[in-house]
């Protein structure tokens, strides 16, 4: 599950993939779920958008992507 909001929000909202549903509006963001093959597929989308994009609801996909993110700008 992902928490949307801001440009990314509105990207979303007129752009929906097949592999993007929409699961409950709220004013300042969206929750959308993501459908996708690989945890690459999933972490590139997200990269695409931070900081408008979070992993919510998967602490283990979360966590792994936070290390990620602090192992490239550490470089």
């Amino acid at each position: 599950m992902l928490k949307v909001s801001g440009i990314a929000r509105q990207y979303i909202e007129r752009e929906t993939d097949t592999h993007i549903e929409i699961i409950q509006k709220h004013q300042d963001h969206d929750r959308v779920k993501f459908y996708y093959h690989n945890e690459i597929e999933l972490f590139s989308f997200v990269k695409s958008w931070i900081p408008y994009i979070r992993i919510i609801e998967n602490d283990p996909l979360s966590n792994k992507l936070d290390e990620e993110l602090k192992r490239f700008l550490a470089e």
